[in-house]
């Protein structure tokens, strides 16, 4: 019997430690990467699935391959999501319809006001804004960051797109990862 009250203990104690360590989102298998970006790329990543989970955000890092880094660079493409739908195909086998792009922002580092940190004011509801296009170049080692809060109409599964635009100089292909997190623990209902 005593056997079977420490078990319990500890089974308990393990679950109020890993509840308590746990951070409040996830970004586990919620990541991909671009290598071959070049000055007038234009693609899509692998499709990720839509969770349950809300408030996606999504951290955009580009650094040339070749060069000192992105500093040395001229890296300037728009990107988003695009939204998609299972079916089933012709054969009988899974397949995807892709739906709407959506535009999240410019990813432009040769502004050099990009690069400056946004301050807001919340408005008489307490609502700031999102910035748009501002660039971090500071605060993650070899990438300059961009990220975003999205809030896509839901759809079983999603990619992000690229695109460059005039003026997306590089001295070789750019690394883009594109990652999101999502807040656990809050169902999104009636989806």
């Amino acid at each position: 019997m005593l056997h079977f009250v420490v078990k319990r203990l500890v089974l308990i104690f393990a679950i109020v430690v890993s509840a308590i360590c746990q951070y409040n989102y996830s970004g586990y298998k919620d990541t991909a990467g671009v290598i071959d970006f070049n000055a007038d790329s234009s693609g899509f990543t692998k499709a990720l699935e839509l969770s349950q989970y809300e408030n996606m955000r999504v951290s955009v890092m580009a650094n040339d391959t070749s060069s000192s880094g992105y500093a040395s660079d001229s890296i300037f493409f728009q990107w988003g999501i695009q939204l998609g739908d299972v079916v089933i195909n012709s054969s009988g086998i899974r397949d995807t319809t892709w739906l709407e792009k959506i535009l999240v922002d410019t990813f432009d580092i040769a502004t050099s006001g990009n690069l400056v940190v946004p301050v807001k004011t919340p408005d008489s509801l307490g609502y700031c804004g999102q910035a748009k296009l501002f660039i971090d170049t500071s605060n993650v080692t070899g990438y300059a960051v961009q990220n975003r809060a999205v809030f896509p109409y839901w759809s079983p599964v999603f990619r992000f797109w690229y695109s460059g635009l005039t003026g997306n100089i590089t001295g070789s292909y750019v690394r883009l990862i594109f990652a999101q997190t999502r807040r656990l623990y809050n169902y999104v209902h009636n989806q």
